[in-house]
């Protein structure tokens, strides 16, 4: 059985959305499940004075939306068998926030140990959990405008007495907000780090990997909306207002460190000076981030790697050939080789992506079946565990021999993506 968690930075988003239609891997003979969960500062929001009100056995506020997922998971144990499902035998598939919202369950391992067996990560990256104290003081700060910061009661009842219209309201007019998973006592101990370093976690075996040009979608979508020219005529090559630009744009990117990124993706290196910025954040947020989580727990359990690698994927929307840069394998382009409808890829796909569409889903199916991806009856060549063969690269035929090329292993996909210095190991 798989069950399916969308993304959406943990703020939109719903269950079996536009983008995931999971019929062929119910022709696999794999039984599938959608959830949703609370989102936003509905789902996310931690505040001294919820802490302070709160009913559960251990005080504490926020990660409203990994409890839902904690719930939905005990739901399925008790009554999915009713609907063909095998309580015993759950993979959980998530893309982008769905993905480490599943980083989130594995390392909430007293809250979820039995219930799940193993999981399939797309594109979600753990990066850090804010403490109690942290996270409830952001959190004080973002409803500052409508209820006190303190733990009195009275600021717990206005906190409560709020409605939906002022919530969204406040949410909208305030991007940084960023609903995030954190520490909280009973639910969450332990930040995911630890967990992946000390094998304390929940999962027999992963399968995770990301995309070769996942934060190109992020640079394009900017642009759409708000209008503004590409990169490269803004930039206009100079190297001091790219450097600037990707200070602005970058958290991990600063003062201290930019002449150094700047040096190891000089702008020259690439077509035009989207595609280098989108290359930063591919690495810095994506690529390195996630090859970081990938070898902490293949210390631990058999991990299945990969890079999602046909740039010739379906774009997302027509609107995407007007701006900069070219999509490739942007942010979620993988989602529909999976959970697009035998009808959309006839229809959408090139002959190429339809293959490897076809043989992504056996993959994943045969890994939601038994926990390795390689199926059991040999049609479709062995994939090997990250610490025997390091990534996979899933590529179209026309990009290669084969639906399948192996990257030479671990260390070289980290010196390809600049881990080391993103790391800092």
């Amino acid at each position: 059985m798989v069950v399916w968690i969308h993304g959406g930075s943990l703020d939109t988003g719903a269950g079996f959305q536009s983008s995931a239609k999971p019929d062929r891997l119910v022709k696999e003979g794999i039984v599938v499940v959608a959830i949703n969960y609370r989102l936003g500062v509905l789902g996310y929001l931690a505040h001294p004075a919820l802490t302070a009100t709160s009913q559960t056995s251990e005080k504490g506020s926020g990660n409203y939306g990994l409890m839902d997922q904690i719930k939905a998971l005990e739901w399925l144990q008790a009554n999915v068998a009713a609907f063909g499902g095998n309580p015993n035998n759950v993979t959980l598939v998530g893309e982008s926030a769905g993905g480490f919202s599943i980083k989130g369950l594995m390392a909430a391992n007293d809250r979820t140990d039995g219930l799940f067996q193993r999981v399939i990560v797309q594109s979600g990256p753990s990066f850090f959990q804010e403490t109690p104290t942290e996270a409830e003081q952001r959190g004080a700060g973002f409803m500052a405008s409508l209820c006190a910061g303190d733990s009195s009661p009275e600021a717990a009842e206005c906190l409560r007495n709020l409605t939906l219209e002022q919530l969204l309201a406040l949410q909208a007019g305030d991007p940084e907000f960023g609903s995030e998973i954190v520490q909280r006592p009973g639910v969450l101990e332990q930040t995911v780090a630890a967990a992946l370093a000390s094998g304390q976690f929940t999962a027999d075996q992963v399968l995770e990997g990301s995309n070769r040009d996942e934060w190109r979608l992020f640079v394009a979508a900017e642009q759409l909306v708000s209008g503004r020219d590409s990169l490269e005529d803004r930039l206009a090559g100079s190297s001091t207002d790219y450097r600037q630009e990707l200070i602005r744009r970058y958290g991990s990117v600063t003062e201290a460190n930019a002449d150094a990124v700047v040096d190891r993706y000089p702008l020259n290196d690439f077509d035009n000076a989207d595609i280098a910025v989108s290359a930063v954040g591919t690495d810095a947020i994506f690529a390195c981030p996630g090859f970081g989580n990938i070898a902490a727990a293949a210390k631990h359990v058999p991990v299945y790697a990969y890079e999602f690698a046909d740039r010739n994927a379906p774009l997302p929307s027509p609107l995407f050939t007007r701006v900069q840069p070219a999509l490739g394998t942007a942010h979620a382009t993988e989602i529909p080789y999976v959970f697009a409808s035998q009808a959309e890829l006839e229809a959408e796909f090139s002959e190429d992506s339809a293959t490897l569409a076809e043989t992504m889903v056996r993959y994943w199916a045969a890994f939601a079946r038994s926990g390795n991806p390689t199926p059991s009856d040999g049609t479709l060549p062995a994939w090997l565990s990250f610490v025997n063969q390091g990534y996979q690269s899933l590529q179209a035929p026309a990009e290669n021999t084969g639906p399948f090329s192996m990257l030479s292993g671990g260390p070289t996909f980290n010196e390809a993506r600049n881990c080391s210095f993103w790391l800092g190991s």
